[in-house]
């Protein structure tokens, strides 16, 4: 009886290995195949793609020194080149966002809708609107 368990045993724990392997498996296969196709973007100046250009107001940074390492040069980005979305899109294998209120780009892949100045308080960036 006991050389019996012993098998038994030693079956049942070969089962839970090979069951633990495939489990694990297809969750590395499930990793590889999931894609995203679009990244819709909300924040602040951090993140601000140039949607302030193309606004009423004085908070803009389409000029030098804003974006002196961005391949476009000054964009309106209130950063020296590229935003954490940039290289997060980058990882995830989506093309830049353009800004929201950038006129005639294809937002079908994502849009970035940051804003710089912008908040959800009614007296937010009320001295920056001309």
């Amino acid at each position: 009886m006991t050389e019996i368990k012993k098998w038994l045993d030693l079956m049942l724990f070969g089962a839970v290995v090979v069951l633990q392997v495939a489990v694990s498996t297809s969750g590395l296969v499930m990793a590889q195949e999931a894609q995203f196709s679009a990244m819709f973007v909300f924040g602040d100046s951090l993140i601000d793609p140039g949607n302030n250009n193309y606004l009423n107001s004085l908070a803009k940074a389409n000029y030098v020194p804003y974006g002196v390492d961005f391949y476009e040069g000054p964009s309106g980005r209130f950063s020296n080149g590229r935003t954490i979305i940039d290289y997060l899109g980058d990882l995830l294998e989506i093309p830049d966002l353009p800004a929201y209120t950038n006129p005639g780009k294809n937002i079908l892949r994502g849009v970035n809708y940051a804003s710089a100045a912008g908040g959800i308080l009614e007296e937010t960036g009320q001295n920056l609107l001309l």
